[in-house]
């Protein structure tokens, strides 16, 4: 059995903050998009598999990320990982892949 690291968190929630209340609303906006108005995305769906790609890298450009994206295969059909590095503050060697 694998556990996480830390102490679980107990209590009430603190209030959000401003910034992290409109981290939330672009969240779900972004998220609304991509279930709503593109919906299903896989490599028997390439048009909103392909909607999807450009949203989210437009997204992260207009957060001023550098956007590359990363092609292979899908039973023949082209598909595409999308790659953003965002350097961390306080681990900036460690690398985390989401």
């Amino acid at each position: 059995m694998i556990s996480m690291p830390g102490k679980s968190y107990k209590g009430k929630l603190p209030p959000l903050s401003n910034h992290e209340e409109e981290l939330t609303q672009r969240l779900k906006a972004n998220l609304e998009v991509l279930a709503r108005d593109i919906g299903e995305r896989n490599h028997t769906h390439r048009k909103g598999l392909e909607a999807a790609v450009q949203f989210i890298s437009k997204v992260f450009r207009s957060y001023g990320l550098a956007v590359s994206t990363q092609p292979f295969d899908v039973d023949g059909q082209p598909c595409h990982n999308i790659e953003v590095e965002v350097e961390g503050k306080k681990a900036p060697e460690e690398i985390i892949v989401i």
